[in-house]
């Protein structure tokens, strides 16, 4: 049997693919065949464009280039509705998410606009349009209990502090910072997710990492091409392949372990069942979304949030430390009191980490996992509060970055202000909600109203716990050049610097 270091090994050098070798293949086919342009539900709607109404030219333009030329949207256009790619998103100002965000799903739909947005069934992600299983679960069971959770949390974090950063006692080491946060981040998803028996399984590790890799590999590549076409490509993108194979294969170490679960609850009905998500899943599904391979396929397309999501954003905050080391002293500080007077990692202690938790937010409003959020697809016609009619099928989204750059958001706005939202709170007595994963019309990377995101409560306590564990143990810098890396955008999405290394040396006071 492997080790637990032997199990950190696959993760110690990772990087994420974005494989866009396929493309070329089908460049030729697609131009040829994509003779006149298509139309969609968007183009009733009278609204400017930003960038080229071409929507072949711009959806290979928006690869690359989407941050830029969403920014440029909201800067000219920021209270009046516009287009991007080609007229296939309808961006809306942040002024009508408060009339939208609880609608019912009859009117507008999340789960279809993500669907849509991860490509559906070619990138694996269908399975959600079938029920909303794992949003009740995390809502209803994971949320409550996380207190129950942090223990478990903990545990497979000094281990991942053993196996992965080590001791430090011959000397600093130098990691992958992105390879270094996906070690942690995966393994505590996998304690929570799929429980003691599975989260230091190799295969299951490795699974849910191929599939992340390879989903967002291909819903890169396909997001560039017309609905037509996507399914042919499939055929020529490996990263298609791989994705396929992570799902046959999760559907076999999940699969194998909901049966034993069942069959040994069967013998011993009294026994003490697993306390982690799939086990909460299986005893909640309806009989059609209880089946193995069910239960398999939506906890891996719950990789992409939970693994991918979160390390995203938990690099980008830590680079944001790491580059500013003078929020470390007061940052240890608050982490070494709060320690001390709540005995060590609980629920108490998480929620009185106010300094890190601001720093959190202000990292995350600058550089956010995507630049977009609210997604919603329009199932019947809407009329906004202006007159505008939202017709059926309609694709919108509201820019969620440059919000936080907003002097009327931020009304004393300076480049990087990590305590300002410590600043707000504690001047309002400490009875602002304005926390890492509250949600509102200024802080929209979580979604806001029904279908906020329900894992968020989950990641903030992880990534607070991980931060700092590494503030406490170790002093941090970057390999090379000290300032902050630059990031890389592709689509909507935005990369930390993947190959950017990091010196961990053993704290000695």
């Amino acid at each position: 049997m492997a080790s637990v270091s032997d199990l950190y090994a696959p993760l110690r050098d990772v990087e994420l693919q974005i494989p866009l070798y396929s493309v070329g293949i089908a460049v030729l086919a697609v131009i040829i065949l994509v003779a006149a342009p298509s139309t969609n539900a968007n183009g009733g709607i009278k609204a400017p464009y930003i960038g080229s109404k071409n929507r072949l030219f711009t959806r290979f333009q928006f690869l690359n280039r989407g941050w830029e030329l969403a920014y440029a949207g909201h800067v000219q256009f920021k209270n009046q509705i516009y287009k991007v790619i080609g007229g296939d998103i309808l961006v809306l100002p942040t002024s009508f998410v408060e009339e939208l965000h609880n609608l019912p799903d009859e009117k507008i739909s999340s789960i279809k606009a993500n669907v849509k947005n991860f490509q559906g069934r070619l990138a694996g992600a269908s399975i959600l349009l079938e029920g909303n299983l794992h949003t009740r679960i995390l809502q209803t069971k994971v949320t409550p209990q996380l207190a129950s959770f942090i223990p478990r949390i903990e545990d497979e974090l000094k281990l991942a502090l053993k196996n992965v950063i080590g001791s430090c006692a011959d000397g600093p080491v130098e990691l992958t910072g992105y390879a270094t946060v996906l070690a942690h981040v995966s393994r505590i998803s996998a304690r929570v997710f799929v429980g003691d028996s599975l989260c230091r399984n190799q295969k299951w590790i490795e699974t849910s990492l191929k599939y992340v890799n390879n989903a967002l590999g291909t819903m890169f590549v396909l997001r560039c091409f017309p609905d037509t076409m996507k399914p042919a490509l499939t055929w020529v993108i490996p990263s298609s392949w791989r994705t396929s194979a992570a799902i046959r294969d999760a559907i076999k170490v999940i699969g194998t372990e909901v049966r034993t679960r069942r069959e040994e609850q069967a013998k011993n009905p009294k026994a003490e069942k697993p306390f982690d998500f799939l086990q909460f899943m299986m005893d909640n599904a309806s009989e059609f979304d209880g089946q193995p391979h069910k239960l398999a396929h939506r906890q891996l397309i719950l990789s992409l949030g939970s693994i991918h999501v979160t390390s995203v954003s938990l690099c980008q905050i830590w680079f944001d430390i790491v580059a500013r080391p003078e929020y470390v002293p007061e940052l240890r500080e608050e982490l070494e009191m709060v320690q001390k007077e709540c005995g060590g990692w609980n629920k108490e202690a998480l929620g009185r980490l106010r300094k890190l938790d601001s720093f959190m937010r202000e990292a995350l409003s600058l550089s956010p996992p995507s630049i977009l959020g609210f997604k919603r697809i329009v199932q019947q016609p809407v009329t906004l509060s202006d007159g505008t009619i939202l017709p059926k099928d309609a694709d919108i989204m509201v820019v969620v970055a440059p919000i936080s750059k907003d002097v009327a958001t931020l009304p004393n706005q300076v480049p990087f202000d990590g305590f300002r939202h410590y600043r707000t709170w504690k001047e309002a007595g400490g009875k602002l909600n304005n926390s890492f994963a509250t949600t509102s019309l200024d802080n929209l990377h979580f979604g806001h109203g029904r279908y906020a995101c329900p894992g968020r409560f989950l990641a903030s306590d992880a990534i607070k716990m991980i931060l700092g564990e590494w503030m406490l143990n170790y002093d941090m810098e970057f390999v090379g050049d000290k300032s902050r890396p630059v990031s890389t955008p592709w689509h909507e999405v935005m990369f930390p610097d993947l190959k950017k290394k990091v010196r961990f040396t053993k704290r000695t006071s």
